[in-house]
């Protein structure tokens, strides 16, 4: 099927049958306003035409509750005028997002050079990119799930000058020493500048509450994986089946934090699990994280660098 301006569609004859398969053409723009679309946009090829200030977010959106295709953005520079005569919309395989949600595990201010004396993984320069990766993440989900480390001022995982961070406390639930971190009601405890707020989550871990238990997944309160925080229970409930995560912190050289805890947890509770590399930071050498990466693509997880690379 050609549209208007000679754009060829492959294996559809009409946009009847594009519809009928809840595929939508969508021409997407930022520049002007959206009195300024050329009337020769809105007929012949386009079902829907979307406007939006921010470029970053004119990618891939959800159509109501059907599959949107695709759709061209254009530059700032480009006015509306130029794209009539211009190849700018782009037919991609259908992209269904109504069974999937992102995760944002422990995505704090502790985790950031924000709080230099907690666990500061991710610079301060890298906030704005690591949380717009976030948000991308969050556009291809029909879900948006989050979680937290929530910690008292008392934890028995508390290094100390005597006892320093990583040394061996070997509790049921508390396996080494971490810096205070995470502590509620300090900034520390409170999520990365840019990220929604807790009640615009469609859910929300709290673990490590208790002063003895000090879990890394947020799929579980314990250590042996016995007490569920519910997310599981709640995607399964939600419909889903593939998982978007992004957070703090990946790894710790090759053996899993609170991110990889949840992709490994994940895919062995049955769903599909994608870590966006750009949405996240690890604690180690580069051939520790390699490594562990490796340990994840070898339990069927899928490793993508950024969230441009989801369809």
């Amino acid at each position: 099927m050609k549209l208007k301006n000679n754009i060829e569609i492959e294996g559809f004859d009409s946009i009847e049958e594009l519809h009928e398969a809840d595929l939508h053409i969508i021409y997407s723009y930022y520049a002007g306003k959206i009195s300024d679309v050329p009337e020769e946009l809105a007929k012949g090829w386009c079902d829907f035409i979307f406007w939006d200030e921010r470029p970053e977010r004119c990618r891939f959106y959800n159509y109501g509750k059907k599959s949107v295709v695709s759709y061209p953005y254009l530059s700032a520079k480009e006015s509306i005028e130029s794209a009539v005569d211009k190849e700018y919309c782009i037919i991609y395989n259908k992209s269904d997002y109504s069974e999937t949600a992102s995760f944002d595990v422990d995505a704090q201010n502790g985790f950031s050079f924000l709080c230099e004396d907690e666990l500061p993984v991710l610079k301060i320069d890298e906030i704005d990119d690591l949380v717009r990766e976030c948000n991308e993440n969050a556009e291809k989900a029909k879900y948006r799930y989050a979680s937290k480390d929530t910690h008292p001022l008392n934890g028995e995982w508390t290094a100390t000058e005597e006892n320093p961070q990583y040394s061996v406390v070997g509790l049921p639930n508390v396996d080494i020493r971490w810096n205070k971190h995470c502590v509620v009601g300090t900034y520390g405890f409170e999520l990365l500048p840019g990220l929604p707020e807790m009640t615009d989550y469609d859910f929300f871990i709290y673990k490590g509450a208790e002063k003895n238990l000090h879990p890394y997944s947020p799929c579980y309160h314990d250590l042996k994986k016995t007490i569920s925080t519910g997310i599981i229970e709640k995607a399964r409930h939600d419909g889903v089946k593939t998982f978007i995560l992004g957070g703090l912190a990946l790894n710790f050289e090759e053996e899993p934090l609170c991110l990889g805890s949840a992709a490994l947890d994940l895919k062995d509770a049955g769903f599909n699990v994608i870590v966006n590399l750009a949405a996240t930071r690890g604690i180690g050498s580069e051939k520790g994280k390699l490594k562990f990466l490796k340990k994840l693509e070898d339990k069927g997880i899928i490793i993508i660098e950024n969230s441009n690379e989801i369809k």
